[in-house]
């Protein structure tokens, strides 16, 4: 079988794991509006109704890679629609990874820990769950990483790197089996699902990459869901491609107001991190998080201003810093092509997560 395109179907459904009476008490401790949550889920059903279009238009070089969650009613119909139109042009992943050890996230140095202490709990188990030809490859990872950042990152990272390359090994076989003939030069790959900004971009930022394909794998909003209220009452406008394969998000939302999000939509964990920066001169820019709280103006925050220049960070989708999330920009006072323009030609600036030494 000849394929040309190949799409991802991230942890769809995840909602639908509440079975529509989700935890009043724990939403309140999470700091979650209810009414958040369930805008979130309504938003789900629509989106799934979409997907399960969006599956039936594909056609005979298009293939599927379904990473599932859970075996809700929903996540089981988007399967079998999946199995039904696309046959042996559908994977539905069955691999499993395990966590960090929890240990490390109250050291310093954590990752220097995970390497060096045989003892540490979970650091077995954690290898275990990573097929044994894939350790060499593994270790490769961490100590480039290690090269370009040291040894004083965010664990969870680890899950990132342990699951893109187990993902990646079990598509590569049941590719294999299953007869699916690919051009690794020019093979498109789209990846949908929860959150937009979340799992669907973590869980194959590497896959491309281990896969041997030279395009990355982009991100589809408008077969996505997401929990980040700013989101809520946006309609999608366009993405743009910048350097060092960040992407640009835009949306519109009422009253004139703009919404913009920069995103990698491939990385590798020894590669810099990226900040976006841009003079807003008298125009006034708000940054908030996936969670609704204001990152910009405030004290303490990851989006700071610099002789003029606001600087904000890109979403690798890597999980290196233990407080990375998305930043949604909201342009409160342009035009459309003005918010565009600035935010398309900011300065992209790579970071290293190792600590100066001048």
């Amino acid at each position: 079988m000849k394929i040309d395109r190949v799409f991802f179907l991230i942890h769809p459904a995840c909602w639908a794991l509440s079975n529509g009476r989700p935890d009043l008490a724990e939403l309140q401790q999470l700091g979650t509006r209810r009414a958040s949550f369930f805008a979130a889920e309504h938003w789900e059903q629509r989106v799934i109704e979409l997907q399960k279009k969006f599956i039936g238009s594909l056609g005979q070089c298009d293939a599927m890679v379904i990473y599932p969650i859970g075996d809700t009613p929903p996540m089981c119909s988007l399967i079998e629609t999946a199995r039904t139109h696309l046959g042996d042009r559908c994977i539905v992943q069955q691999a499993s990874i395990n966590v960090e050890p929890a240990a490390l996230h109250d050291m310093t140095e954590p990752i220097r820990h995970f390497l060096e202490d045989e003892l540490l709990e979970g650091r077995d188990e954690f290898w275990d769950a990573i097929p044994e030809h894939l350790h060499a490859e593994t270790h490769d990872d961490l100590r480039r990483a290690i090269a370009a950042h040291g040894h004083d990152w965010a664990p969870r990272a680890l899950k990132v790197l342990a699951g893109n390359r187990i993902y990646a090994d079990e598509i590569d076989r049941e590719l294999t089996r299953l007869g699916w003939e690919i051009d690794p030069n020019t093979v498109e790959s789209v990846a949908f699902g929860e959150g937009f900004e979340q799992c669907a971009m973590a869980w194959k930022a590497m896959v491309g990459d281990y896969l041997g394909w030279a395009r990355p794998i982009e991100n589809d909003f408008q077969l996505s869901v997401s929990g980040a209220p700013c989101l809520f009452d946006a309609q999608f406008r366009e993405r743009l491609d910048l350097d060092h394969d960040i992407r640009l998000f835009l949306w519109e939302k009422p009253n004139n107001l703009w919404l913009g999000f920069y995103a990698r939509c491939r990385g590798r964990l020894h590669e810099p991190y990226y900040l976006a920066n841009f003079a807003p001169g008298d125009t006034v820019i708000e940054a908030v998080d996936i969670a609704d709280k204001v990152l910009w103006p405030a004290d303490g925050s990851v989006v700071t201003m610099t002789d003029d220049r606001l600087r904000v960070p890109v979403l690798s989708g890597l999980r290196m810093l233990p407080d990375e999330g998305p930043c949604y920009l909201v342009g409160c006072n342009h035009t459309y092509a003005q918010f565009r323009d600035l935010l398309a030609g900011a300065l992209i600036e790579p970071v290293s997560l190792a600590p100066s030494t001048s």
